[in-house]
């Protein structure tokens, strides 16, 4: 395997921002409101980092384009999501965003995902307090509970973790070859403010928009997967 392939996603730019740089043991990442590539090494071997901003605040168009961004720059398939959560802050609405970010990536992407969470900005919160409840609890369940908190943690720890997801998928990466998008659940300011937003059902789109993007996406399509050993964690 000649290169570990991490996409990092989340609901705090500040906080993808801060785990892309502790990975790499060196401020890259800045603040962005575009998908950014940065290339480093770890034991020895090439690690491509991809951080997007805050998709889960983006309107449906903005998405779409980021996600293709996305796409090409880690091209021809991430290894791992690291999704960056602020847990006072994940919402039913942003689960469901999250959820559908996820599956147009690709229906493989939960199996290859791994939740690092940010301490609560209030020492007086518990964040065992928001993982017994939904909607953190349910999203937890649906990563195989494949979860880290930040406080503390070290390079070697997180890398461990990953190492780990990287192994449980015999070294393969997420196949993009099925990418496709599904718009992101409409959202008028009650419904956000009154945190029902979660329950709307997601439409689906014209097919015309859907063969559009996927034509814009062949140059991206993965041909064959990965199955070289895992990435040492």
């Amino acid at each position: 395997m000649s290169e570990l392939r991490l996409v990092l996603l989340g609901n705090s730019w500040s906080g993808t921002c801060s785990v892309g740089n502790f990975l790499l043991g060196q401020t890259e990442f800045r603040f962005s409101d575009r998908c950014e590539k940065i290339t480093g090494q770890y034991r020895g071997k090439n690690m491509v980092l991809v951080k997007t901003p805050d998709l889960l605040h983006l309107s449906e168009a903005s998405v779409s384009a980021l996600m293709k961004d996305c796409v090409e720059l880690s091209a021809p398939g991430p290894h791992v999501f690291i999704l960056v959560l602020q847990p006072e802050d994940f919402t039913e609405l942003q689960k469901t965003k999250l959820q559908s970010v996820l599956e147009n990536f690709s229906d493989q992407a939960f199996g290859h995902s791994l939740l690092l969470f940010l301490p609560p900005r209030r020492a007086a919160d518990s964040f065992e307090h928001y993982r017994r409840e939904s909607p953190l609890k349910d999203f937890i369940k649906q990563c195989r509970f494949r979860y880290l908190k930040q406080k503390d943690m070290e390079q070697l720890e997180l890398m461990t973790r990953v190492g780990q997801i990287v192994r449980e998928n015999n070294g393969e990466h997420v196949s993009t070859d099925a990418l496709h998008l599904t718009p992101q659940t409409p959202v008028n300011s009650q419904t956000q403010s009154d945190g029902r937003a979660g329950q709307l059902q997601v439409h689906t789109w014209e097919r015309s928009k859907i063969i559009e993007y996927s034509q814009s996406c062949l140059k991206v399509i993965v041909m064959k997967i990965n199955k070289s050993p895992p990435f040492p964690p």
